[in-house]
């Protein structure tokens, strides 16, 4: 858990002080690159630059105002939506923490490693797809994200078939198959609401829009990367797998029982 400290009095930033402010803004659940930062900065230190940044964050036990306890350096990544081998290794493990602590942090909120140990920039890039997106365009996402689940499905089962009932895979695959229904039903709920309610509507429950079309990508991503390694996936990664379905499930039932229970207090 990130804790920050109470924010001071505006001064001016060393150029690794800049990094930890941008790194503090990236939201629970999201990475950002090392050069994007960069960016974001006006280029006041190289791609590599913001990567000693984070190496050089130190504990709690510490004097300075940025610590490895209030500066989200986890979320932090390289372009290509792998981990720093050098960050991951060398960043804390002299307090006796796994040198794998940053996957351990970023799967803890919910962030999904692909078999390649990459992650998905399009789900998981802060400021990415639906951030600025209108209602329109994101009714349209999910019913994208609804068309390619239901295709996914469909390979899926086909290679669960031969499969045991007790097995991981066949299992997700029965409890999957709802999924297109579910994010078909919650498309008609929006619609018919935001008829209803019009701007009322978008500006009460667009949180919630924004999280079932991002859930729905997820769900998409998630079953692309078993089809296509489904020969080579072991018990922990069908786990995994699985885990995702499930809770993105609940998720999807979730944001539909917090729509229906901000408009039902609309007048």
């Amino acid at each position: 858990m990130v804790v920050r400290k109470k924010k001071q009095e505006k001064r001016n930033l060393s150029p690794f002080e800049h990094v930890y402010e941008i790194a503090r803004e990236i939201p629970h659940g999201k990475v950002y690159t090392y050069g994007l930062i960069s960016k974001r900065m006006n280029k006041r230190l190289s791609a590599a630059a913001v990567g000693w940044a984070m190496k050089a964050l130190g504990s709690s036990k510490g004097e300075s105002e940025y610590t490895s306890d209030n500066v989200p350096w986890h979320r932090v990544i390289n372009s290509k939506g792998k981990l720093s081998t050098q960050l991951e290794a060398g960043t804390l493990s002299d307090d006796g923490r796994p040198e794998n602590l940053q996957r351990i942090l970023l799967e803890q909120e919910g962030v999904v490693f692909r078999n390649d140990d990459s992650i998905d920039l399009n789900l998981f890039l802060w400021e990415n797809e639906s951030q600025g997106q209108s209602l329109s365009e994101l009714k349209d996402q999910i019913k994208r994200a609804t068309i390619a689940i239901e295709q996914a499905h469909k390979l899926l089962h086909e290679s669960a078939s031969s499969q045991n009932s007790d097995t991981v895979i066949y299992q997700v695959v029965q409890h999957s198959a709802m999924l297109p229904s579910i994010l078909a039903q919650q498309l008609r709920m929006i619609e018919g609401l935001e008829h209803k309610f019009c701007d009322q509507f978008a500006s009460n429950c667009r949180e919630e829009i924004e999280e079932i079309a991002n859930t729905a990508k997820l769900i998409h991503s998630s079953m692309e990367n078993a089809n296509t390694s489904r020969n080579r996936m072991d018990v922990p990664a069908q786990n995994d797998f699985a885990k995702v379905i499930f809770e993105s499930t609940s998720r999807l039932n979730i944001l539909q029982q917090r729509i229906a229970g901000k408009m039902m207090k609309v007048k």
